[in-house]
């Protein structure tokens, strides 16, 4: 009889140690956009298609083979995702939180445990809020007026609101942008208004202006009441 296959310790990535026979001998390195990804850190792409993946492996006699996939089970040595060459890139058909799994194989048919990350594709959020109502009183006797009626909606979600008397749209920065809507403007002078309302979400995107008026009195004016006596000189 011939001696018993050798065992072998496996040290990998994740500094775990695994006892194999004739199986390979590797270490799996997976890098995404030039950026070493280590298992506690989920980074976020803005594409379906990930590109930048490094993927490195060793065996005793040679790597014939690798697969990355999202499933975690052990793939079959007739899998058509095996490729001869280390892949590159990976496309995904969602957007989410996602799991990728790399295994390589050799000649010999022996397939490695695998190696995953975790990471989130997340498409860039362009659209606009959208103010779907905003109203104040026609008049008001104080230069403090409530705000009847302000709302918006999102695709994601509304992070931030802005009441101001000018048309011109209003920068990211603006310091008057509040993350609730607003109960109440206080107008520094009388007379005929225009108050003008945008919202805005996380990504920075800023909706269109909703605008309303209202007359603001002045109570101290009021018609003075002219009294007198007229006299008639007849001669």
């Amino acid at each position: 009889m011939g001696l018993p296959p050798k065992q072998t310790n496996i040290r990998v990535s994740k500094h775990l140690k695994f006892k194999k026979m004739k199986k390979i001998l590797w270490i799996l390195l997976l890098i995404i956009g030039n950026v070493t990804q280590s298992f506690s850190q989920v980074n976020t792409y803005p594409t379906l298609r990930v590109t930048g993946i490094i993927l490195t492996a060793t065996d005793n006699v040679a790597v014939t083979g690798y697969l990355i996939n999202e499933s975690a089970s052990t793939p079959s040595v007739m899998d058509a995702g095996w490729r001869t060459t280390a892949p590159t890139e990976y496309t995904f058909d969602s957007e989410g939180t996602k799991t990728l799994y790399a295994w390589a194989r050799d000649a010999a048919g022996n397939i490695s445990a695998s190696e995953s990350i975790e990471l989130i594709i997340k498409f860039p959020d362009t659209t606009k809020p959208v103010i779907t109502n905003f109203t104040i009183p026609s008049q008001s006797a104080s230069l403090n007026i409530k705000i009847k009626k302000f709302a918006a909606t999102d695709d994601v979600g509304v992070m931030g609101y802005l009441i101001k008397e000018t048309s011109s749209t209003p920068d990211l920065t603006d310091e008057n942008w509040e993350p609730i809507i607003p109960l109440e403007y206080v107008f520094d002078s009388y007379g005929t208004k225009t108050l003008y309302a945008w919202a805005r979400d996380e990504a920075g995107n800023i909706s269109e202006s909703e605008s309303d008026n209202v007359y603001v009195k002045n109570r101290r004016s009021k018609n003075r009441r002219v009294t007198g006596r007229f006299f008639n000189n007849l001669n």
